[in-house]
This record gives C-alpha cells, sequence and structure tokens, in this order.
C-alpha cells in the first residue's frame, strides 16, 4: 500500500472503494494492463532463448485471470481474489516464477492501473 501512496499520492478507503468499485470490463483491461506493464519493464527477468514466449504465454493468463478476478476491501484494505486456475497465475505474481521475480505488491500494481485509467 506504501507504493500507492507514492505513487498517487494517498488514496482514504473512500477513494479506494470508488476506484474497486463494481469491476466493468473496462476496468478489468485496465488492471491486465497494468500487470502486463509491470512484467515488460519492471519486473526482472532471468535471461532465457524462450522468454517472448513466456511473456506472450503469461500475458495470456493475465487477461483470463482478470475476466474473473475479485478486488475488494476487507477490514480496510484492497484484497484480491482469483478462484481456480487464476489462482495460480495470482500467487505467480505474488511469489515469481523460474524466468521472473515476484510482485512486491500485486494489490498496489492494480489500484494504480485503475487510477491511472
Amino acid at each position: 500500500m506504501m507504493l500507492l501512496k507514492n505513487l498517487v499520492g494517498g488514496l482514504d478507503q473512500f477513494a479506494i472503494d470508488m476506484l474497486i468499485g463494481k469491476l466493468t470490463s473496462e476496468k478489468r483491461d485496465a488492471l491486465a494492463k497494468g500487470l502486463k506493464d509491470w512484467l515488460a519493464n519492471t519486473a526482472r527477468k532471468k535471461d532465457s532463448m524462450h522468454l517472448a514466449s513466456y511473456i506472450q504465454e503469461f500475458n495470456r493468463r493475465i487477461d483470463v485471470m482478470a475476466e474473473t478476478l475479485e478486488l475488494e476491501v476487507v477490514d480496510g484494505k484492497p484484497v484480491v481474489k482469483a478462484l481456480g486456475s487464476n489462482d495460480a497465475t495470482l500467487k505467480a505474481l505474488e511469489r515469481g516464477t523460474n524466468w521472473f521475480d515476484p510482485c512486491e505488491d500485486v494489490v498496489s500494481v492494480m489500484i494504480s492501473a485503475l487510477w491511472k485509467s
């Protein structure tokens, strides 16, 4: 959450509730774009001759996850929920894989993407 405060000057509970609201297809697209941008531009990736195909496949997984994920506020904190195989995608973002390092704060990346959209 600190990353979010640094990025957008801090958001109070009301602002977070307004950003999240009902996740429309436009908001879901913004979430996916934010995660893909993080993967392409911020994530530290390990060298591999297959890196381009790994990124392409993971971007597809991000798109699928964004279609069904739930973003809500629980006890004053934004929480992301993904079901089924989408949970594996979310966990990969949070924990990293054998070809990219983990995202320090997936929720902040998503909220920031909503803020910018």
